[in-house]
């Protein structure tokens, strides 16, 4: 599982390399709904250790304070710190994040979000 800003583009090279992994790629939503099975979908929250999942966390995520996160439901947000985060997940933190995504790619991200909860 890879957690980063919403606003930044994952490098999923980065990831690769990091991951020491023969390949990495992005997936929709119905191939891996399956592995949150108490979240509703488009709402994962990203505590992936909490299904088994090793977690990779965004460098440029790691030095905010705070972080806003799904909890598995739509309707709620989670906001804790990130120091308490890394503390709880461990993940690992890598430099995979590229810049921020332009306000097109934005619209298209929300967008996809919006027809999940339909």
């Amino acid at each position: 599982m890879a957690v980063l800003p919403a606003s930044m583009q994952a490098d999923l090279e980065q990831i690769r390399k990091g991951a020491r992994a023969k390949l990495v790629e992005l997936v929709k939503e119905d191939e891996f709904v399956y592995r949150f099975p108490d979240c509703e979908v488009g709402a994962s929250p990203p505590f992936g250790v909490l299904w088994g999942m090793k977690v990779f966390l965004a460098e440029a995520l790691a030095k905010q304070a705070e972080m806003t996160c799904n909890t598995g439901y739509l309707n709620d947000l989670l906001r804790l710190s990130t120091q308490d985060y890394l503390d709880l997940v461990r993940p690992v933190i890598l430099r995979f994040s590229s810049e921020q995504r332009s306000d097109k790619q934005l619209e298209q991200l929300f967008e996809l979000q919006d027809n999940a909860l339909k």
